[in-house]
């Protein structure tokens, strides 16, 4: 006990300079970039003093035009991290105000709590014009989403307009944030909401969805792998309900457990007039069990004329052969969709066959993924002959392919 008082005594010690340090860095250069590890009060002092002359030279230079507090915060004492995140705020809240204004906060990955957040909140009570808000893979529950619902979000000096969540177990949370904020008609600023992989429960992802009906404002939304068990149905009418009357234009859904009936369903609520729509522009559908049942309706909703999708994720849904021809004839129709991702879906000899020559035939797609499939001889002969082309020029891919005695082989490349 004598041993950790001592190392929190000093952690509050070092703390309480980083926090001098990062307030009078703050008001010389306006702008800050921190990330640190270990020790992180001694390390942020050092980079915040080896930073200065530099973020100086470059703010003279372009004029400068917002503060981004990107403060990565690690450290093996969780007492600390509470003790940074009051140093944050009373540098940002108390300290001189800097020449030009706070617009970005990076909290991801820096181990907050609920106690942590709470610590985060007097940020909102003053005039911060905080837009982008990243709290992504902390720890982060229900109780403490409540209580920055209540104290935060639902106040006159809450401006973001991107929440990041992703990978806290909120849970129940998302109900908190559709009964306090969206369904009071509050949080209008937002049009960016990342709630994937929090747990979600079947009662928030419906009552976020309910309460977003209508909503003009938000426009990205992530529900990637809530915890539907067993009640896809009612979750897939809330959000086709959801996505029919708001302006979301980049939804992610993947691993939402949709399968063919899934995709049934929303073919019966006219999901392919949405899809066809001014509205959507990004879609993802990874994860979802659609197999090749559900690629013959895909290719029905992209083979439209009218179809509007700019991006679309498929990948993991075993398509194999059958539904990778599906999917190709639509292609040869399809003049919207700039990236496709086919990943992971057991697309052999057949399907690229066919996928190859689709695509030599579409002028529109530049990005296509397909790293994962079976790369046998027959699927790499037919990639060679892709690369090969100049229909290649204008498309990027994240596999190349090259001759080991004079046979193709497929490797996973980054895209070019």
């Amino acid at each position: 006990r004598k041993v950790r008082r001592s190392k929190m005594a000093e952690a509050v010690v070092k703390a309480e300079a980083a926090a001098t340090a990062l307030q009078a860095f703050v008001e010389y250069t306006g702008k800050c970039f921190l990330e640190t590890s270990g020790e992180s009060a001694t390390e942020l002092i050092a980079v915040l003093e080896k930073q200065r002359a530099g973020m100086q030279r470059q703010l003279e230079s372009t004029g400068g035009c917002s503060l981004e507090l990107h403060a990565k915060l690690f450290s093996p004492i969780r007492g600390l991290r509470l003790v940074e995140a009051r140093c944050v705020c009373q540098a940002l809240c108390e300290g001189p105000k800097p020449a030009l204004p706070v617009t970005g906060l990076d909290f991801s990955f820096s181990g907050i709590s609920d106690e942590s957040l709470l610590l985060l909140e007097p940020l909102f009570e003053n005039e911060n014009r905080l837009e982008v808000l990243n709290l992504a893979g902390n720890d982060i529950g229900p109780a403490g989403l409540l209580s920055f619902c209540l104290n935060a979000m639902r106040g006159q000096n809450f401006h973001v307009r991107s929440l990041n969540l992703h990978g806290n177990p909120l849970c129940e949370g998302t109900e908190h944030l559709a009964k306090h904020v969206f369904q009071d008609n509050l949080g209008q600023s937002l049009t960016e909401l990342d709630v994937g992989k929090t747990d979600a429960t079947v009662k928030g992802i419906v009552a976020l969805s309910t309460a977003l009906v209508g909503n003009t404002q938000l426009t990205s939304l992530n529900l990637e792998n809530p915890l539907v068990l067993g009640h896809q149905n009612d979750v897939t009418l809330h959000i086709w309900k959801m996505l029919h009357s708001s302006n979301i234009a980049n939804v992610n859904l993947r691993n939402m457990e949709l399968g063919y009936a899934g995709l049934e369903l929303l073919w019966g609520f006219n999901f392919g007039r949405l899809l066809l729509s001014n509205k959507l522009s990004r879609v993802n559908l990874g994860s979802n069990k659609i197999t090749q049942t559900g690629a013959q309706v895909l290719c029905q909703w992209f083979s439209s004329k009218d179809c509007k999708l700019q991006s679309v994720s498929l990948a993991n849904n075993d398509f194999a052969d059958e539904g990778a021809e599906y999917i190709a004839v639509s292609l040869r129709q399809n003049t919207s969709l700039s990236e496709l991702d086919l990943c992971n879906n057991g697309i052999g000899e057949r399907g690229f066959a066919a996928l190859v020559d689709a695509l030599l035939a579409n002028a529109t797609l530049r990005q296509l993924t397909v790293w994962g499939n079976t790369f046998k001889r027959g699927a790499a002969q037919h990639l060679a002959k892709l690369c090969a082309s100049e229909r290649k020029q204008t498309l990027r891919m994240d596999v190349c392919v090259y001759h080991v005695d004079q046979q193709p082989q497929v490797a996973q490349c980054e895209l070019s």
